[in-house]
């Protein structure tokens, strides 16, 4: 057998249905379009589909804001590192990874807040709040602004 002997099997392929070739063919007269109207005509169906899309469109609440291009800071908050480091220890951004306390770096570590905290830091951070930076600071923490 070679490739241009092989044939469909029967009923693989369905005949197309032939309208308007009059009436006994089974769908004679109006060929199942109906008497009048813009469906009943040739290239009538175009322009209906856009017309009931418009109230769909229009249902559809818009989204609000947008979404900025430019690069964000990573924000660390110092209950987080309150939480997740010991005393003393030293804060980088490996360590802040190591822990997924953040994710890929945009633009840079921030570190923000002005919750009370229990521990010594020494921070190795892009950016600090001032309010943070008086609290760490005031316990006896260092910060390395990199």
């Amino acid at each position: 057998m070679k490739i241009h002997e092989l044939h469909p099997s029967e009923g693989a392929r369905k005949k197309k249905k032939r309208v308007g070739r009059g009436n006994a063919s089974g769908k004679g007269t109006y060929s199942a379009r109906g008497i009048k109207g813009q469906k009943s005509r040739t290239g009538g169906r175009k322009g209906l589909i856009l017309k009931g899309l418009r109230k769909t469109i229009k249902r559809i609440p818009k989204k609000r804001g947008f979404k900025s291009l430019k690069p964000s800071w990573d924000i660390v908050t110092l209950k987080t590192l309150d939480h997740y480091f010991d005393n003393g220890e030293i804060i980088t951004i490996e360590r802040l990874k190591e822990k997924s306390i953040i994710g890929r770096i945009k633009k840079g570590v921030k570190i923000i807040g002005k919750e009370a905290i229990k521990k010594k830091f020494q921070l190795e951070v892009h950016a600090i709040s001032e309010g943070a930076r008086k609290v760490i600071e005031s316990h006896g923490g260092e910060i390395k602004l990199l």
